[in-house]
C-alpha cells in the first residue's frame, strides 16, 4: 500500500513509529502508540494571548482511543530540496 493513502486504525504502528494520525481534526498530528497507557497520543497545538500582544504557542500531548486512519510521516526527501535549502538559510 502507498505510504501517500490513509490506512484502517487497525493497522497502525503500535511500536515507536511516529506517523500521522487521523482523529477528525481538519488536519493531521504526530501520533505514536503508548504502550504503557495502551493509547495513541498525539500532538495538540495550544496558543495563548499573552499580555504584551505576542502568542505564545506550544504543544502539548493528549491520549486517545479513538484513531480513524492514519499513514505514515514523510521522509525529508519528499518534501524537497528546495524545502531544505530554504531551512538551511535561516
Amino acid at each position: 500500500m502507498s505510504k501517500n493513502k490513509w490506512k484502517s486504525a487497525e493497522s497502525a504502528p503500535k511500536d515507536v513509529s511516529v506517523f500521522l494520525g487521523n482523529f477528525g481534526y481538519p488536519w493531521a498530528v504526530a501520533t505514536v502508540w503508548n504502550e504503557c497507557d495502551e493509547k495513541f497520543v498525539h500532538t495538540s497545538l495550544q496558543a495563548a494571548a499573552m499580555s504584551d500582544g505576542t502568542m505564545d504557542t506550544y504543544f502539548e500531548n493528549e491520549y486517545f482511543d479513538d484513531l480513524i486512519s492514519w499513514r505514515e510521516m514523510p521522509a525529508i526527501d519528499d518534501i524537497g530540496v528546495s524545502a531544505q535549502h530554504k531551512r538551511k538559510k535561516r
